[in-house]
């Protein structure tokens, strides 16, 4: 009984720097435990990546890229050889620059650089924790949110294939800015806010040069205020000067992005993509393309919801119709989600936010502007965020029900299962490419690498 009576005889203000401590001691003890307990994970249903070789355009863009194996050339990385020299086909050095960093640690040892993507992945789900607890205010949904997005068997072409480090890289930075802007509202740390939001902008910055999906950051924190901040008057809050460096940093990069930094300007063949010929929209026009769309992103929510049949080369073809019934029925799925997004505002912010999280952050690979590649998973790497958010506040919403555990731990497994099991398909050419064309047998870039592969066999023979 001392330790009570000598905390009720203190001075106030020593007394509520001491409750204080204490509290920031369990939270800190209490955070250390969840990362534990998400990079345990993370690396438990990755663990047989450990055995991988490099795969696809791992090929090109480490095993045979001389630009990475030489420390000297960093410098280079800011300047227009860039494209010619890392093989890529947009303008991204800070994933360039992890390569030179990993082949130093591994030189050409896939193990180590696996290892690389898996901590990655393991820190966006740490960080998706964080998010999910300053959104929503509950430790329940934030743990499950980021179990189920480390989990989740959509990640594996990310995580499993060591060139598309940039969506884990660009997830690092854009949540990472998120949070900060988020934080740079906490009236508490008013010494802080400042600098908080200054880092908010940085890792914005070093997220679009990770890659361009970030490119829908400044709309995000549009969305985030317009969701969970208000006035006086309980009507949304928005402070155009908040926006304005984020959407000048945006314009500055769009501007190099497409006039400078532009891969057409200063050679024709990049990884075997013939950069002098201006991509088209599907079907010849945007019409077709945003037709045809509707159709992918709602195999987007699917796959997420049920990713069974993953596969690195979708096959997806082209519509010409509105009244083509796979277009229809998309657009009635679309059109009904978010519109019951709209509805949902009224009794859960949060559920709303997540949804428009998901639709917002996958614009880019829209076709909007038109990109080389159709459909592929590594797209959902960021806006996969929405879903993991909106299942896990699905359950933390009817938690009381007991029998909602099993159904969580029966979910968390079966993603953790899944996982597993694709990561197998990763192992080498041959098991990459015979994956894909079991789950796509029409698939051309299927066949012929298959065809390629047991030609370079026979010839060994």
């Amino acid at each position: 009984m001392a330790l009570p009576w000598c905390i009720k005889s203190m001075n106030p203000r020593v007394k509520n720097n001491l409750e204080q401590k204490t509290l920031e001691q369990k939270s800190n003890k209490g955070l250390i435990v969840i990362c534990v307990l998400i990079i345990s994970i993370t690396v438990l249903v990755y663990w047989n990546t450990f055995k991988n070789d490099f795969v696809w355009d791992d090929r090109v863009v480490i095993v045979g890229n001389d630009f990475i194996k030489q420390w000297e050339n960093i410098p280079l990385l800011l300047s227009k050889k860039y494209f010619v020299l890392s093989q890529e086909g947009a303008y991204r050095p800070i994933a360039t620059l992890s390569l030179f960093v990993d082949y130093q640690l591994w030189k050409l040892n896939p193990v180590g650089w696996h290892l690389t993507n898996i901590l990655f992945h393991a820190f966006n789900g740490i960080l998706i924790y964080l998010f999910a607890k300053l959104i929503t205010k509950n430790k329940f949904i934030a743990v499950v949110s980021g179990l189920i997005f480390v989990v989740h068997p959509i990640s594996t072409e990310t995580v499993n294939v060591v060139s598309f480090r940039e969506d884990l890289i660009c997830l690092l930075f854009f949540l990472s800015s998120i949070i900060f802007y988020i934080k740079s509202y906490d009236d508490i740390l008013k010494n802080k806010k400042i600098f908080f939001y200054i880092l908010s902008l940085t890792f914005f910055i070093f997220s679009l040069f990770a890659k361009e999906m970030a490119v829908t950051l400044p709309f995000i924190l549009i969305l985030y205020d317009y969701s969970f901040q208000k006035t006086s008057r309980n009507a949304p809050r928005f402070d155009i000067k908040r926006y304005i460096p984020f959407f000048i940093v945006l314009s500055l990069y769009l501007f190099g992005r497409f006039l400078v930094f532009n891969p057409a300007k200063f050679t024709d063949i990049i990884g075997g993509r013939d950069f002098s010929k201006p991509i088209e929209y599907m079907g010849g026009n945007i019409y077709t393309s945003m037709l045809t769309m509707c159709k992918v992103t709602v195999r987007y929510l699917w796959l997420l919801i049920y990713p069974l049949k993953l596969s690195a080369d979708h096959l997806v073809l082209p519509s010409f119709s509105i009244f083509e019934f796979p277009v229809i029925s998309s657009i009635i799925i679309l059109v009904g989600i978010l519109i019951s997004a709209v509805l949902l505002k009224k009794y859960s912010k949060e559920l709303s936010f997540c949804v428009f999280l998901f639709f917002v952050s996958l614009l880019p690979v829209s076709h909007i502007i038109p990109i080389g590649v159709v459909m592929a998973e590594r797209f959902l790497y960021i806006p996969s965020i929405g879903f993991c958010l909106f299942l896990s506040m699905i359950f933390g919403l009817v938690k009381k029900v007991k029998f909602l555990y099993l159904v969580l731990g029966f979910l968390i497994m079966f993603y953790s299962v899944r996982t597993i099991k694709r990561n197998q398909d990763w192992k080498d050419d041959f098991s990459f490419w015979m994956s894909a064309y079991k789950n796509n047998p029409d698939s051309l870039n299927a066949n012929y690498s298959l065809g390629s592969i047991y030609q370079n066999k026979g010839s060994m023979i």
